[in-house]
């Protein structure tokens, strides 16, 4: 068993927190939320602590702690009736970008700092600097890194200075008891939360890396269908696009060269994938040597992209390896659903077949649209072989027949 030395741990805790800084936010935790229906029951909850604040704000307008004059509790006022603005917000409108998150968020910490400040007795003040966690956690959950720094540094300023305004007003007596409360408070915020969200991005990393295939870092089968159960292809001009891509005689390398080899050459081909397809491209290792494609393409450029796809794919790299490729299209303009797009991966399987029994190293492109598909109407194969660049241009009229 490998044992680290206290430098190795020096040096893995600084690349780990290295790697978190750098991380930015994502929609995992609202894709798992959304999976399990608790998305719209967060949005509740998030709702009733806008309405709790409503609330606080509105005691501390008749308290005589709060506010003693009529611009401040004006000003309180407004805190009361944003923090309801809020709470609607959250209960009646969709689930927000990450950007307007991010106000959402500012906007909180900004009001909560409007509102310790307005309380006449510092104390209660500093109190309410408490509030500071529910953004916090917040922030933790739903944001990055330097979000969650932003909003540290800016209720250590607001704790900071309300300590300072407390102890002058207080004397030792008040710079002892602000000294406290000001430490309780920054316990929590400084202390706890950036820790909670340290935790909480290593157990998403984690799961994230379930679904991604360790040798060719594409999604693996798992990872696919997670994402094919809650993708949207929204085609607009474009055509859903899938292909299914198997490499020829695989096993003959592996036997010939060894399994690390063999790795070498999947590791190879994954990354021909992902340089000939779309940033947008939804790529998977679903079996040993079998690879699958999702992507939205001009219609007429189908044909050329598969072909290229072979092409790089058959590249002079030794060991050489070829693939066969199976293309199923879309009707252009068309969104599929999850149904039809698994009806178009059968589709495009099926092609892939095709071109393995007319030899490999080809292209075969299902002509079926998925309409024609759910149908069952028998396929017409078009077939592009190596160097017959005169077949692509055809091919296209097929597609629309």
């Amino acid at each position: 068993m490998t044992q680290l030395t206290g430098a190795g741990l020096r040096g893995n805790l600084k690349q780990l927190v290295h790697s978190w800084w750098g991380s930015t936010a994502d929609r995992w935790l609202l894709d798992f939320l959304e999976s399990r229906d608790l998305l719209d029951w967060t949005k509740r909850v998030i709702a009733a602590g806008g309405a709790l604040l409503a609330v606080v704000a509105a005691l501390a307008m008749c308290s005589p702690a709060g506010p003693q004059h009529t611009v401040g509790r004006l000003l309180c006022g407004v805190i009361a009736l944003g923090a309801l603005g809020w709470a609607l917000r959250w209960w009646l409108l969709p689930w927000p970008t990450l950007r307007a998150s991010a106000w959402l968020a500012a906007l909180a910490d900004c009001a909560i700092t409007l509102g310790c400040w307005l309380d006449s007795d510092r104390l209660a003040g500093l109190t309410g600097t408490t509030a500071f966690v529910l953004t916090g956690i917040y922030v933790t959950c739903l944001h990055g890194p330097k979000a969650q720094a932003a909003h540290v540094a800016w209720a250590v300023l607001t704790i900071g200075t309300l300590t300072a305004a407390m102890g002058m007003a207080g004397g030792p007596t008040g710079w002892s008891l602000a000294a406290a409360k000001a430490l309780l408070a920054l316990m929590v915020i400084v202390g706890i939360l950036p820790v909670l969200q340290l935790g909480f991005w290593l157990m998403r990393h984690d799961a994230t890396d379930s679904l991604i295939d360790p040798l060719t870092g594409v999604a693996n089968r798992r990872g696919f269908d997670r994402r094919l159960d809650r993708a949207s292809f929204y085609a607009g001009k474009s055509s859903v696009c899938v292909m299914v891509i198997d490499l020829d005689n695989f096993k003959t390398v592996n036997d010939r060269y060894g399994h690390h080899t063999g790795d070498l050459v999947l590791k190879r081909t994954a990354a021909h994938i992902r340089n000939t397809m779309g940033p947008g491209a939804l790529i998977a290792r679903v079996g040993g040597e079998e690879f699958v494609v999702i992507d939205l393409l001009d219609a007429p450029t189908v044909p050329h992209v598969a072909e290229h796809l072979r092409e790089a794919i058959a590249d002079r790299a030794e060991p050489s390896v070829t693939a066969s490729v199976g293309v199923a299209v879309a009707a252009a303009h068309r969104q599929p659903d999850k149904g039809e797009i698994t009806t178009m991966i059968a589709c495009a399987d099926a092609a892939m077949y095709h071109a393995k029994r007319q030899g490999g190293n080809t292209i075969a492109i299902h002509p079926s649209s998925t309409a024609d598909a759910q149908e069952r109407r028998p396929p017409r194969w078009s077939r592009a072989l190596p160097g017959v660049h005169d077949v692509l241009g055809g091919l296209q009229t097929q597609l629309d027949q």
